[in-house]
């Protein structure tokens, strides 16, 4: 019996151990493996962090190589720079790009970014010009700095500086040169400034201006971009002598397609408005009841999406509810809207922007893009919460169910009887109706205990923060509500 159970924890521990890898085996296990990492979508920083945590097993797992297999029409600029730092961040592992279909926009950026490029036959690389979300060309700032990262990456990795900028700006005209012997790929500047010293022979017009270039596999080989056409990964492999080495092949688990759908721009701004939205409605009449609990799981969502890409960590989750409990601080122990408020709304904003943002400060161009996209999703998301809080609080009554719904679970609950006075429950069979006068018996924070006549019921302050002993006046009466401001003097 002892040796079965030892048996089955083994058998229970191995299979932990083999469940807890997402990566798939083949070939021999007595050499390094091979990394293969696909990346067949647009690029965003789902992508980003199923790219970076691929590197990663591979650092950890001593590979040989890593093959990035790019089949993309671009995306974003700033989660790009990322992919092509995650790979800098390779070190002495070599990284291959393998562009299986197409590899345009931040798709070239990426190929460049590594050592040796393979390409299949009918693909192509390039068309890399800056656009905005709508289309449009950006301006000669914005081009000229991706233009300096394509020539910086394409330096680094000795891939043809100009083939690269070309890619970018359409303004670059690039041709093919013999300089005693050597081919080069020269703008007209330069051939003219080489011609002074040197014998110079112009073979062909790579890129024209008024053209962005965009290279089929045989041009790309012919320009010495790539290193041929292969067809499939085994080939690359046969090509450089590691046929018999394992590949590993990275696949997305289920956190990383979740996190993909998480932070795309539409969700992620849905999901930061329903959690304004609820919050609101939380704080209006607080007790953590169905908004309190809608709202917390909207900003987890919101966290743990971006949480999955490295965009954002412990420390932004802390702020925001560092930043909900001094807001709660305000409403229930603090009179008036004063710092506690101000300070808890701030950081709020804080831990939701820097989980929105790869950056502290924008420094490049596409930061500062970026800051403008997340700071208007940001306001617009404010904007619309209040706007729908404000709607839905003064028309609970008015639709079916959605006041009980609102406060299941509520744990601001009608309180037994006050100085021997029975408490009432449905405030309009007590004949409460509008403009009756009474006092507050609590604070009102801005739920509190308010007495009329000689019957005592919980009540809502529109004004918020409402001292003991303050005459009110009913504003507003509903199903286990109602709603009073301070009465003139």
């Amino acid at each position: 019996m002892k040796s079965i159970k030892t048996i089955l924890g083994l058998s229970l521990i191995l299979l932990a151990v083999i469940s807890s890898r997402q990566v798939t085996h083949s070939g021999s296990e007595n050499s390094r493996p091979v990394y293969h990492i696909p990346i067949t979508s647009e690029i965003n920083y789902g992508e980003y962090g199923f790219v970076r945590r691929g590197i990663e097993d591979a650092l950890q797992d001593s590979a040989a190589l890593i093959i990035l297999q790019i089949d993309t029409y671009g995306g974003r600029v700033d989660a790009c720079i990322d992919i092509v730092g995650a790979i800098d961040s390779a070190g002495e592992v070599p990284v291959y790009a393998f562009v299986e279909d197409k590899a345009w926009s931040a798709g070239a950026l990426i190929a460049l970014a590594c050592e040796k490029i393979y390409m299949k036959d009918g693909s192509t690389i390039g068309s890399a010009t800056p656009v905005t979300g709508e289309g449009e060309e950006l301006s000669e700032k914005y081009v000229s700095a991706i233009r300096a990262k394509f020539l910086a990456t394409a330096q680094k990795n000795g891939h043809p500086q100009n083939i690269a900028a070309a890619m970018v700006d359409q303004n670059i005209k690039v041709s093919e040169v013999l300089i005693d012997g050597e081919k080069r790929y020269l703008t007209p500047e330069q051939i003219e400034k080489a011609a002074e010293n040197k014998d110079v022979t112009i073979s062909e017009t790579v890129s024209d201006k008024g053209q962005l270039l965009n290279l089929t596999a045989r041009d790309a080989a012919r320009f010495t971009l790539s290193e041929g056409t292969k067809n499939n990964i085994e080939s690359i492999l046969e090509k450089e002598g590691m046929r018999e080495s394992p590949v590993v092949k990275i696949t997305k688990n289920w956190a990383e397609h979740l996190a993909s759908f998480l932070t795309g721009g539409m969700v992620s701004s849905l999901l930061m408005t329903l959690g304004f939205l609820f919050l609101f409605l939380e704080f209006e009449e607080p007790g953590l009841g169905v908004p309190g609990i809608l709202g917390i799981c909207c900003f987890g969502l919101f966290f743990f999406g971006r949480h999955i890409v490295y965009l954002a960590d412990w420390i932004h989750v802390l702020l925001f509810a560092i930043g909900v409990l001094l807001i709660l601080l305000e409403i229930f122990v603090i009179p008036d809207f004063g710092l506690s408020g101000i300070a808890g709304g701030a950081l709020v904003l804080l831990s939701v922007y820097f989980a929105l943002s790869p950056f502290s400060v924008p420094r490049q161009p596409w930061d500062f893009q970026t800051f403008q996209i997340n700071l208007l999703m940001i306001m617009s998301s404010l904007i619309v919460s209040i706007i729908g809080s404000l709607v839905i609080i003064h028309n609970m009554d008015k639709i079916p169910g959605l006041n009980k719904v609102m406060h299941a679970g509520n744990l601001v609950t009608p309180k037994s009887s006050c100085s021997g006075v029975q408490n009432q429950k449905q405030p309009e069979k007590a004949n409460i109706k509008i403009g009756t006068e009474g006092t507050a018996v609590t604070d009102l924070r801005p739920v509190g205990r308010i007495r009329f006549g000689e019957r005592i019921f919980d009540g809502v302050s529109q004004q918020g923060f409402v001292e003991k002993g303050t005459k009110v006046k009913v504003i507003e009466t509903g199903d286990n509500r109602i709603l009073v401001e301070k009465k003139e003097t």
